[in-house]
């Protein structure tokens, strides 16, 4: 066999092993009447797709646009802090972030009063502070005679609140010609001493400054404080020289509603047909008695140490007090039906002569101790002498308490019959 003959049938072998597949191409896309073409994609195809894109691209964001929107609107409106205002009449302002007002919430029926007719709202932390500052200034329970509010805090985002609060609360009583005296203070969370506060109708923050002068005073009640205006726990503060917790204040509390010192003194002097020229140690400070200011007043006359509560505002003499020191026996002369003199001592008052017997309804002792350390703020274990003695004083079963501790002698006057304080006594140790 020649090469081209060779050639010839290696051509013939590939020719019937390879499929004719464009053939059968070419007639399927064959139809009548047209030529034999592979039609491919039209452009506007593709626009039409790329459009269909476009608005599933715009859609999503919309959808996440919104949804961003929503997040950050009730973001804005969750609360950030709790603002607290109390004069007499004590509320609460919640706030969000954008320090706009979530709810206005009266502690009292004063506070009820001052927030009458108010919707505030969504309303801004300064016009609400504003309007509520003039309606106590309307309502009288801001004036140049009782001038102290009490400004607190309380959330995470409180920080600078305090100092904008306070410029804003003194601008607004010097539109109304007060000059005012503001304490300013930052309170925590505090479940129990909030629970106080509320079954006593006052805020948290009232509660704080209350516990911190009963703290720096064992013989203060908080229930006898809570009654009191902030004016007067400012004035009540500084004529005992406590401080009112870790509250900033600015301004001095006014004291024009009330008699002074000096007038306080006469009354007193004058109730017990006495003058001045007639005592020694002659004593006057301001003190709380049954949820209002007193004046206390002290002096030594004689053998007698005499304290008179005088009411701050009326000057009416409400209390007084003796306490007669120790002296010697006096020979008195009494005619006795055998017509002898008791030799040793005289005829005394039966109710003096006489012990005291404990009764079954007596609180006792024990309890009587516990009532006076109490009250004076002192343990069993760091106290010394700790004794109870049944007496009767001005008609009343009382037990004398008296008990020593390195600095102070105390003694504490407690009823018998249901255990309440009449009078603690403290003084310093004899060196």
């Amino acid at each position: 066999m020649n090469d081209k003959k060779a050639k010839d049938a290696i051509k013939r072998a590939v020719e019937h092993a390879t499929p004719d597949v464009l053939s059968p191409i070419l007639e399927s896309c064959q139809q009548p009447g047209e030529k034999n073409v592979l039609e491919l994609p039209k452009k506007a195809s593709n626009r039409k797709a790329w459009r269909r894109l476009g608005a599933m691209v715009a859609a999503f964001a919309l959808v996440v646009g919104t949804a961003f929107g929503i997040f950050s609107y009730w973001n804005g409106k969750s609360e950030m802090a709790t603002v607290s205002l109390d004069v007499n009449p004590s509320l609460t302002l919640r706030i969000d972030q954008r320090e706009r007002v979530l709810e206005a919430k009266a502690l009292n029926a004063d506070a009820a009063k001052v927030l009458d007719g108010m919707d505030l709202k969504n309303a801004d932390l300064k016009v609400a502070m504003n309007a509520i500052i003039g309606s106590m200034v309307k309502n009288g329970y801001l004036s140049t005679q009782s001038n102290s509010v009490l400004l607190s805090v309380q959330g995470t985002g409180a920080d600078g609140l305090e100092k904008e609060l306070m410029e804003e609360i003194d601008a607004v009583l010097k539109k109304n010609a007060v000059d005012g005296s503001i304490l300013a203070q930052t309170v925590k969370a505090d479940e129990s001493l909030a629970q106080k506060a509320e079954s006593l109708q006052i805020s948290l923050g009232k509660a704080r400054i209350i516990q911190s002068l009963c703290e720096q005073n064992p013989l203060f009640h908080f229930e006898d404080l809570a009654k009191l205006t902030i004016n007067d726990l400012n004035l009540l503060a500084a004529s005992k020289q406590l401080k009112p917790g870790d509250a900033v204040q600015t301004g001095t509390a006014s004291d024009g509603k009330y008699i002074g010192d000096a007038a306080a003194i006469k009354s007193a002097l004058a109730h017990l047909g006495t003058s001045e020229s007639a005592v020694k140690g002659l004593h006057c400070e301001l003190d709380v008695e049954d949820g209002r200011l007193v004046y206390e007043v002290e002096w030594t006359q004689g053998a007698q140490e005499v304290e008179v509560d005088v009411d701050a505002e009326t000057g009416t003499a409400l209390k007084v007090e003796r306490n007669e020191e120790d002296t010697p026996d006096e020979d008195i002369d009494h005619d006795d039906n055998d017509g002898d003199r008791d030799d040793d001592h005289g005829d005394i008052d039966d109710d003096q002569d006489e012990p005291v017997k404990p009764s079954a309804t007596d609180i006792g002792a024990e309890r009587a101790k516990t009532i006076a350390l109490e009250k004076a703020g002192q343990a069993a274990a760091g106290v010394r002498e700790l004794d109870a003695k049944l007496d009767r004083e001005e008609g009343r079963r009382i037990y004398e308490v008296s008990f020593a501790t390195e600095a102070e002698e105390f003694e504490v006057e407690v009823d018998a019959a249901n255990g309440t304080v009449y009078k603690v006594k403290r003084e310093p140790v004899d060196d």
